[in-house]
Parts: structure tokens; C-alpha cells; sequence
């Protein structure tokens, strides 16, 4: 089993990916599809994230969205996966850090 993690940073409010986010995102997919084998089995785990702030009014959606984004763009790219979104909502801190997705792409090449 091998696992990869990469975090995708976002604009504030915004669930849209910038240039550089899929950027990241395709740097990844090609280190892992690089190491896929035919009848490789994948799962991606993605997390979105959102800066506490007192001017968040949509904190579930822009979770989602910011998660759905990378689901998304994996799809685009190739990706067969199994795809699973989760969305918390607010982060912890109350950073730029904190307006992100967490990914962690594992597969088995058996």
C-alpha cells in the first residue's frame, strides 16, 4: 500500500481552483499514476477546509465545494478512484493555512 498527501490552498471565500492549486494537484497525479499499475485499486480521501472568520456565512458548502474542487480536477485528469469528501467545516487556526483541502490519495497494486 502506498499513500501520497498533498494540501491545495485556496483564495478566502472561493472554492476555485487558482493555476497554482492545479498545479499541485497534476504534479501529484502524475507521481501516482506514474506507480499504478492496470488493476490498481485507489482511494482518495479529501478534506476541505475553511478559515474561522466572523464573515463565513456558507462554512459547510465552502467545505464541501473547496473538497468537491480536487474530486473534480482528479476525475478530470484520469483518477480512477474511489472518492471520498469530507467537510468539517472551520480549521483550527485562524491562518491563510487554514483555507485548504487535505488530500491522501492511497493504492494497492495488487
Amino acid at each position: 500500500m502506498e499513500t501520497m498527501k498533498f494540501r491545495v490552498y485556496y483564495a478566502l471565500g472561493s472554492s476555485s481552483l487558482s493555476a497554482k492549486a492545479k498545479n499541485v494537484i497534476s504534479e501529484a497525479y502524475e507521481e501516482i499514476a506514474s506507480s499504478l499499475s492496470a488493476n490498481a485499486k485507489v482511494t482518495v480521501k479529501v478534506t476541505g477546509w475553511v478559515q474561522p472568520t466572523n464573515s463565513s456565512p456558507n462554512i459547510r458548502q465552502l467545505s464541501r465545494g473547496r473538497a468537491q474542487a480536487v474530486v473534480d480536477y482528479l476525475k478530470s485528469l484520469g483518477l480512477e478512484a474511489e472518492y471520498k469528501i469530507t467537510a468539517p467545516g472551520e480549521a483550527k487556526s485562524n491562518s491563510a493555512k487554514s483555507r485548504r483541502a487535505s488530500v491522501v490519495v492511497t493504492w494497492s497494486n495488487s
